[in-house]
């Protein structure tokens, strides 16, 4: 089981789309069809939440570390990016670097997703650069997610 995910992805996707309705969780629809980039090492996680945020009329692009994001970025632009902060090639915090500097991508919301706690250097690095959440992936629930994407989005779509 990955950090936080459960090992039935797709079953804990359809629980909560039964209990949310076919609609999912009720809010502002105007982000749907939004753009959402997911950067995270571990298959199963990028997966369950692809799929979630799927389900509920996102475009998702996935990406496995900072080095493929970086080079998805140049092709597609996402409206939000779920970022995990420990990867190979290129970690969260750099590529959130990059980001930042960026005059194309720098006002692009991004949540972290993170097995790391508080007092870690790298959260407190991605605070310093500006993200809008950390959701801690021990204490991940799929409808907690999905409130905060919406929240951002929502935050972007009215710019």
């Amino acid at each position: 089981m990955a950090q936080g995910v459960a090992a039935d992805g797709s079953a804990r996707l359809a629980a909560v789309a039964r209990r949310e309705g076919a609609g999912g969780l009720k809010g502002a629809p105007a982000d749907v069809g939004a753009t959402i980039l997911i950067i995270d090492a571990t298959a199963l996680a990028r997966e369950s939440v692809a799929k979630l945020l799927e389900s509920e009329g996102y475009r998702v692009i996935r990406a496995r570390n900072g080095k493929e994001a970086w080079s998805v970025m140049h092709k597609d632009t996402p409206d939000l990016v779920l970022l995990d902060l420990i990867m190979p090639e290129m970690d969260g915090v750099t590529f959130l670097s990059l980001l930042r500097r960026s005059t194309q991508w720098k006002d692009v919301p991004v949540v972290v997703r993170t097995g790391l706690t508080d007092d870690d250097k790298l959260v407190g690095r991605a605070w310093e650069l500006g993200v809008k959440e950390v959701i801690r992936k021990a204490s991940f629930r799929f409808e907690d997610l999905l409130r905060v994407v919406k929240r951002y989005l929502g935050e972007r779509m009215k710019d």
